[in-house]
């Protein structure tokens, strides 16, 4: 009995300082789920020293996130007291990676009704999902299973591309290919290349920019000015592409 109290308490221990540091994060990230893409995400942040909070039901991932050094809360991100004890209100942005759509539309919609500024990148697996994210607030949202498939059409169509990037993966430690749409009255709009960072970046690279109408630009210009409408390509560390995403929104 007196081993078991022992334990009990330790654990309690252990999530009430949990809580305590999620409580006081500040420009932090919060990653719901930590599941197999969630840990990449993870760790990403976490080698470009980008602090976040980790939530997830399931107390063995989630106890693994500790084991990983993370904060991380046994807790369901759906639920709004949970996400503002996360400190959503003074964060820098909500990843959703939980394996479920319907969870992950719901935390958005969440987190859209405590703060209509947060950056929110979500995952969706199937189209039906995609629409309802955005529906719900969603800053952009992410199919693993669309560019799988895009992959795959790419393997057999233009493997000479596949090739390249699995020679740039092996020779880095990881890099992303994302594009970021132009909103009007974002950050973005009206500045330039350069002003938005990408040239002075070294985990960021401007790749294109795709017009209003349809037609790309390669190797765009610092000088290059962004309008509403626009579209751009860039390519880097996947934890810096999540930061630009954010501060781009």
């Amino acid at each position: 009995g007196q081993l078991i109290q022992l334990i009990v308490e330790r654990q309690l221990d252990w999530e009430r300082g949990m809580r305590k540091q999620a409580a006081s994060a500040r420009d932090h990230y919060i990653v719901a789920g930590f599941g197999r893409i969630g840990r990449l995400v993870c760790e990403s942040l976490d080698a470009d020293s980008i602090p976040f909070v980790v939530i997830d039901q399931d107390r063995a991932r989630s106890e693994e996130a500790a084991r990983c050094g993370y904060v991380s809360l046994v807790a369901d991100a759906t639920h709004d007291s949970v996400l503002r004890s996360c400190g959503i209100e003074r964060a820098r942005g909500l990843v959703c990676l939980t394996p479920s759509d319907s969870a992950n539309i719901v935390i958005t919609l969440s987190a859209r009704g405590i703060s209509r500024d947060l950056p929110i990148i979500s995952r969706a697996e199937d189209e039906d999902a995609v629409r309802k994210m955005k529906l719900a607030g969603a800053t952009r949202i992410i199919s693993p299973t669309y560019r799988g498939a895009v992959a795959v059409a790419n393997s057999i169509t233009r493997p000479h591309i596949i090739d390249f990037l699995d020679e740039t993966n092996e020779s880095t430690e990881c890099v992303e290919f994302c594009r970021v749409a132009v909103r009007p009255g974002s950050p973005l709009d009206g500045g330039t290349i350069g002003d938005c960072g990408l040239t002075r970046s070294e985990s960021l690279v401007p790749v294109a920019v795709k017009r209003a109408d349809g037609s790309l630009e390669f190797r765009p210009a610092a000088d290059r000015v962004l309008a509403a409408g626009d579209t751009v390509i860039f390519a880097g560390h996947p934890g810096a592409v999540i930061e630009f995403c954010a501060e781009a929104a």
